[in-house]
């Protein structure tokens, strides 16, 4: 916007009765400029300790701040509407529209939407995924978002759809419920969807506003106040036996011994079957300490992966190196779908002995853990080895498997006993301690033991007796 210039100022000599001035604005589009008077006024000695209000020192001053902000937002996306339209554009016809004056009559200028600026969102990861940026997953969550969001509106509302500047906590909250208790499809009462999957789809309505705010459509956030509450749920994962079981299983069936080596080969290293349909030899680089690593990037998140290839991924991709398919198809394993995976895994589990929900996603959670932070790699490798954006996704995993905090507990188990170890046992346990292996001490037994005890003389007895 470097043909719109905006700035405020004040005119000193124009003061009211309590000897406050007044601010002005000033627009400048092209060759055309204006001024207006924005309602509010300050000090002038405030205007200057605070360089025109860049640097407010009280909360009056912080108001005014937001004031003059919200103006200079509102004419900026005045002039953005306008482009859109097609219509002219001058100073003054944005001075008229920041003051609402109706001086023109061709000049409308309609609410935005939020279904108009979820479309534009989602021809935007459209065209991320056409490029191989984003994973077609990705347009899913916001497919079925707008689908639900299509039915909140009319089963909830009578309306087809919403202006941004009619958003609200209240819309927000309300849509949640919906998903929640009262989810409608073509009319009838849909089964309800749990509350993590119901806040997965406010997190993707929040995208499409966060995307508004990005774009100068919407001036506050809706959801500044809106608070996530998850619910904590059971990460699948597989132990370090039962990973050893699935390991070790012979199968019979070709078509299994394929689905455990794709799922095994997950476990060692961490990648989603989205991204495993797109490793090829090419995908395996060797670097300068002399190690092979997989260079990949998430399709999900885009990001890079780093994972060794370790000793027995490389078996894994021996094994395969003379498969008719895999070569055919630039494959290091035969690839199945992943519903067909899933379906499959489960009798895996069955063979194996394993008495867990497995699916392909459960490779993942297993290097994580068992591979991964119970062989001792840190949390910022571990973050690296997922391709995860913030520590906070890592961090999850920490809080399953803390393999450090429980060698610790059992050092301190070990100083614990050390100290508490006398040197020299007292005679009474000794007594006990002489009786015989795997004899039951009983109580009364115990007693008369430390009442013989207490019957001896002690030594200066003796000496007494010795020379009386």
């Amino acid at each position: 916007m470097k043909d719109l210039k905006i700035f405020f100022f004040i005119k000193k000599d124009k003061k009211n009765s309590e000897g406050l001035t007044a601010i002005y604005g000033k627009i400048s589009y092209l060759d055309s400029s204006t001024t207006y008077s924005t309602g509010l006024v300050i000090k002038a000695s405030d205007w200057k300790k605070t360089k025109q209000l860049s640097k407010p020192k009280t909360q009056d001053e912080e108001d005014l701040q937001k004031e003059r902000d919200r103006q200079k937002n509102t004419i900026k996306r005045f002039k953005e509407i306008l482009e859109l339209q097609e219509k002219p554009i001058t100073a003054n016809i944005l001075k008229d529209l920041l003051l609402e004056r109706k001086t023109t009559k061709e000049v409308i200028v309609p609410k935005i939407m939020l279904k108009t600026v979820m479309k534009e969102l989602i021809a935007e990861k459209v065209a991320l995924v056409s490029v191989g940026r984003r994973a077609k997953g990705t347009l899913t969550k916001y497919y079925t978002t707008e689908k639900h969001l299509d039915n909140f509106l009319e089963s909830s509302r009578n309306i087809k759809d919403i202006a941004l500047d009619d958003l609200n906590y209240k819309f927000i909250k309300d849509f949640y419920h919906y998903l929640l208790n009262e989810k409608m499809v073509n009319g009838k009462k849909e089964n309800r969807i749990c509350n993590n999957v119901c806040q997965k789809y406010v997190q993707t309505l929040r995208c499409s506003v966060f995307f508004a705010i990005k774009m100068d459509y919407i001036l506050g956030d809706p959801f500044k106040n809106y608070v996530y509450e998850w619910d904590e749920l059971e990460t699948v994962y597989l132990t370090k036996a039962e990973l050893a079981r699935v390991e070790k299983h012979e199968f019979q069936n070709k078509r299994l011994d394929v689905v455990r080596d794709i799922f095994l080969f997950s476990c060692y290293t961490g990648y989603a079957p989205i991204d495993l349909k797109y490793i090829t030899q090419e995908s395996i680089e060797l670097r300068d300490d002399n190690k092979y690593w997989f260079n990949v990037n998430r399709k999900k998140t885009n990001t890079v992966s780093d994972v060794m290839v370790f000793k027995k991924t490389f078996a894994l991709i021996e094994k395969y190196a003379e498969d008719p398919f895999c070569k055919a198809n630039n494959m290091l394993l035969p690839m199945r779908a992943n519903q067909t995976m899933n379906e499959y895994l489960k009798e895996v589990a069955h063979h194996c002995g394993i008495n867990k929900n497995l699916t392909h996603y459960v490779a993942r959670h297993t290097f994580a853990t068992t591979v991964m932070l119970r062989n001792g790699a840190s949390m910022e490798v571990l973050g690296g080895a997922m391709g995860h954006k913030r520590a906070t996704q890592t961090a999850h995993y920490g809080k399953i498997v803390d393999a450090r905090s429980s060698s610790e507990m059992q050092k301190v188990d070990e100083n614990m006993n050390e100290a508490s170890t006398p040197d020299k046992k007292p005679n009474v346990l000794k007594d006990v301690s002489d009786q015989a292996p795997g004899k039951i001490i009983k109580l009364e037994d115990f007693t008369e033991i430390i009442e013989e005890s207490e019957k001896k003389p002690t030594k200066t007895e003796r000496r007494r007796k010795k020379l009386g």
